[in-house]
């Protein structure tokens, strides 16, 4: 293949990197205001997106172009961002909704029944500990 049509799948593979990107951060945008996530734990949150958006672009970076990074390579990034949020921002916001609505209640129900199990579980090892407890050996002073 010549080095055109490689740079050209580069490019446009990157584009589509940015495009998933930006997907991604609208997606954790809304979920974090739809949360409502306080001060601090809003830093700690955004850290860790970062850190996780930073592996994966690396890591879609070695599969997509060995890891080189170039001028070109970096504008395809930001282009796909850029895209995403002029393009498929409105027509996704529908679906990026449903789709965190439906997460956030599955995560509210799984927390939920975890908690009823916890209770659960606490309410069983309690009764199985007042069975199995023993009575005190006698004394020698009442034999």
């Amino acid at each position: 293949m010549s080095d055109l049509l490689i740079q050209g799948k580069d490019f446009f593979l990157t584009f589509v990197l940015g495009i998933l990107a930006g997907f991604v951060f609208h997606y954790y945008q809304f979920t974090i205001t739809r949360i409502r996530v306080s001060k601090y734990p809003l830093y700690v949150l955004d850290f860790f997106i970062w850190i996780v958006m930073i592996c994966l672009v690396f890591l879609a970076m070695l599969w997509i172009n060995q890891g080189e990074m170039r001028l070109y390579v970096l504008i395809a990034l930001v282009l796909g961002l850029f895209v995403y949020y002029y393009y498929f921002l409105k027509p996704l916001k529908a679906f990026v909704e449903t789709t965190t609505n439906t997460v956030l209640k599955g995560v509210r129900l799984l927390v939920n029944s975890l908690k009823k199990l916890g209770g659960l579980v606490k309410r069983i090892f309690k009764k199985l500990w007042v069975f199995k407890q023993k009575p005190p050996p006698p004394s020698d002073d009442e034999g």
